[in-house]
């Protein structure tokens, strides 16, 4: 039985683990990303009544006022995005409460900051999404 490589990943996992590895050299620590969790399983949010059956790609925390909070919520996406995959991302957010949410795809990572409603034109580091959260 061979291992399994890089080749036999579904399009959706390449671009996942592309993105955790860009996280990681943006300075966001790996101890606080978590990939493809349940609403539920979330460590803000256990406790919460009614939330909906609904698993997040990426959620990456943020040390922010010195506690840590949802900084960046993340939607893997295979093909490339649209309207639709905004509004499902948008959905989550509901209840995740990110100020930075992005869609990643093969076309490329669009990040949105929740608070001035504006698109960006690249990702910043982990610190400086920290600091404007």
């Amino acid at each position: 039985m061979g291992t399994m490589g890089s080749s036999t990943l579904k399009p959706e996992e390449k671009i996942r683990q592309s993105v955790i590895a860009f996280l990681e050299k943006l300075g966001f620590p790996s101890s606080y990303i978590i990939q493809e969790k349940a609403l539920s399983e979330l460590p803000h949010l256990s406790g919460e009544a009614h939330l909906p059956l609904r698993r997040v790609d990426i959620l990456a925390y943020g040390l922010i006022h010195e506690a840590l909070k949802p900084l960046l919520l993340i939607e893997c996406k295979a093909e490339s995005v649209g309207q639709e995959a905004f509004s499902q991302l948008l959905g989550y957010n509901h209840f995740v409460k990110a100020p930075f949410i992005a869609l990643a795809s093969k076309s490329g990572f669009l990040l949105f900051n929740c608070k001035t409603k504006t698109w960006l034109n690249h990702c910043e580091s982990y610190t400086h999404l920290c600091l404007q959260a």
